[in-house]
């Protein structure tokens, strides 16, 4: 009996613990710790969320206000690039204005205008282009371009400006200049032309370039191979040619080097080629005059 008795002790005393008020009271007070702490971090949590919605406002009105002075920096920007756009066209044409006077001569060798370049231009402009011998040509000013003179080994001499008291004058001489298509001195051919500002010069140059590979491009390609007729597409020729190239036909006689028979047009592959040369010479084309 005493044997059964302290085996059942231990049952006894874990009862005993389950119905302790003080271990219930310890755990309600964990628990209130707990849900205190929770509720605390919560509102934390909550402060937190509360700033960052804050600030994310903010930052919105902040990009709104940039992105609206943005837009309008960029307007602006745009009106100062036309504008500046304006004022180098007229710039330009006031330079060339100012130029309308001058004339420029190339392929003259360097120092062979001596001491006086006014008289040795009036002198040689006289011999080359039969002036008489008592034409005033009203040279006023005259000078080398204001280039780094050309060391021993390269040819190409500057050109010459030279400044004509009389518009209609240096007309006259660069007509006659023109109408003789090859003027020396000496045994040197030299060239006579108007003054140009560098902008409209550098133009010019592109246009003689894009204008050049234009004539070049339209020389028959058909004599490179297999000469053959293309049947002309009155709708879209360029995709509409692509397609019915099976249609072609040899031309008769000399398959290497006979061309197509006149009147046939360009061939496909000069049309071609030609295509971007006609695309450029169209930048350069005038734009109507505005009043303003």
């Amino acid at each position: 009996m005493v044997g059964d008795n302290e085996e059942n002790s231990p049952s006894h005393e874990e009862e005993d613990d389950e119905d302790d008020p003080v271990s219930l009271a310890s755990i309600l007070r964990e628990l209130k710790d707990f849900r205190h702490k929770n509720k605390e971090q919560f509102s934390e949590i909550q402060r937190n969320q509360q700033q960052t919605d804050v600030r994310v406002t903010q930052a919105e009105a902040r990009i709104d206000e940039v992105e609206t002075a943005l837009g309008a920096t960029s307007t602006l920007i745009k009106q100062l690039l036309a504008r500046q756009d304006t004022m180098e066209a007229k710039l330009t044409d006031q330079e060339a204005r100012a130029r309308r006077d001058n004339l420029r001569i190339y392929g003259i060798p360097e120092e062979a205008e001596g001491t006086n370049i006014i008289v040795f231009l009036e002198n040689m402009l006289r011999d080359s282009l039969a002036f008489p011998p008592e034409t005033d040509l009203k040279i006023e000013r005259a000078h080398r371009a204001l280039a780094p003179k050309p060391a021993g080994g390269q040819t190409r001499p500057r050109s010459i400006i030279a400044k004509f008291s009389s518009y209609r004058v240096k007309e006259v001489v660069i007509r006659i200049a023109w109408q003789k298509k090859q003027v020396m001195y000496k045994d040197t051919r030299f060239y006579v032309d108007h003054d140009y500002p560098p902008l409209i010069l550098k133009k010019r140059t592109e246009y003689n370039q894009a204008k050049r590979s234009a004539a070049e491009a339209t020389v028959d390609m058909s004599a490179r191979g297999l000469p053959v007729t293309v049947i002309p597409s009155t709708v879209d020729p360029y995709q509409r040619e692509l397609q019915r190239l099976s249609s072609w036909q040899a031309t008769p006689g000399d398959r290497t080097s006979t061309p197509p028979p006149s009147g046939t047009g360009p061939t496909l592959t000069s049309r071609l080629i030609q295509r971007p040369f006609i695309e450029k010479l169209r930048e350069f084309r005038r734009n109507p005059p505005t009043d303003k």
